[in-house]
C-alpha cells in the first residue's frame, strides 16, 4: 500500500528502523511468540515526542525543499 504522503513515509521509516533495533538486539528470538512480544514491546516504547520530532524533521526537510526550490539539497543538517 503506497502513499504520496512523504510525512506518513518519514514516520514508517523511523518506526520500521526504531523496532528492528529493538526486536534483533540481544540474544536470539526462539519463537514467534518471542518474536511478537519483542515487536509489542518496541512499540510500546515509542513515545509521543519521539512522533513530534519525526514531524518536525520533517517539516524542517520541506522548507529546506521549498527554500532550494524544489532542486537536490546536498547536506541536512
Amino acid at each position: 500500500m503506497g502513499t504520496t504522503l512523504t510525512g506518513f513515509n518519514t514516520i514508517r521509516f523511523f518506526a520500521w528502523g526504531f523496532i528492528k533495533s529493538k526486536v534483533y538486539t540481544g540474544r536470539r528470538i526462539g519463537d514467534l511468540a518471542e518474536l511478537r512480544n519483542r515487536i509489542i514491546d518496541a512499540v510500546q516504547k515509542i513515545t509521543p515526542e519521539m512522533l513530534e520530532s519525526v514531524f518536525w524533521e520533517t517539516i524542517y526537510r520541506f522548507e529546506l525543499c521549498r527554500n532550494n526550490d524544489g532542486r537536490h539539497v546536498e547536506t541536512i543538517k
